[in-house]
């Protein structure tokens, strides 16, 4: 287990990067002044926790996500404070997952980086769509650059109006919505980002939009 933990902390550390060979194991039993026996049983328990993998007639090498493997291994009693977007599908997630992801901080894109960013959460969901269309990368970068941040595409969302059954009003993009009551996520969410490019291209200045601002998507 000190061999196994040592080595765990080294990748998780970066020390040992993705596809980086271990040692062999009688090189390696040397080394440390053990058994070669030892060596393979402190290999084969970092295999069976996805750190590293083993291959015949090959030398060990770090698995390709063996830092978030090594840290769940060091840690594995470590509850995941996780921040950001409000979201349906992920909290029939979390539901699922107990008591090893805690929501923490306030809902919304923007409130969930910064939790990253003061060190009060783990991680954050995010759905920024940036003005180049692409989504999250530049404002990832500009929050959480200095500390080389990690993003995870999960899922892709369809994002629309949802309006009184047969559309009397006859909506069919943002515009004319400045002179409606519209129920919208509160600045900082994602959703609200999106709603407020979508209104300055159709020539509506955001502000002028009247209706409650909410702080989840069922609300």
């Amino acid at each position: 287990m000190q061999i196994a933990n040592d080595l765990a902390r080294r990748v998780r550390s970066g020390e040992l990067t993705t596809g980086a060979e271990l040692p062999g194991v009688r090189e390696y039993a040397r080394t440390l002044g053990t058994t070669s026996s030892t060596v393979v049983r402190a290999y084969r328990y970092l295999a069976d926790g996805a750190v590293i993998t083993m291959a015949d007639r090959r030398r060990a090498q770090v698995a390709g996500e063996g830092a978030i493997a090594a840290a769940r291994l060091l840690e594995p009693g470590r509850v995941f404070r996780l921040a950001g977007s409000d979201d349906p599908a992920l909290g029939i997630l979390l539901n699922r997952l107990g008591a090893a992801v805690r929501p923490v901080g306030m809902r919304g894109s923007f409130p969930g980086l910064r939790a990253v960013a003061r060190g009060e959460a783990d991680g954050a969901v995010i759905h920024l769509r940036h003005r180049d269309g692409v989504y999250n990368e530049a404002f990832v970068r500009s929050v959480l650059g200095r500390d080389e941040p990690h993003l995870l595409h999960l899922w892709r969302r369809e994002q629309g109006l949802i309006v009184p059954a047969g559309n009397p009003r006859g909506l069919t993009s943002a515009a004319g919505l400045g002179s409606l009551q519209v129920a919208r996520r509160e600045v900082g969410a994602g959703t609200r980002a999106l709603l407020d490019q979508l209104l300055l291209v159709e020539g509506t200045a955001p502000d002028t939009v009247a209706g409650p601002e909410l702080s989840s998507h069922m609300e």
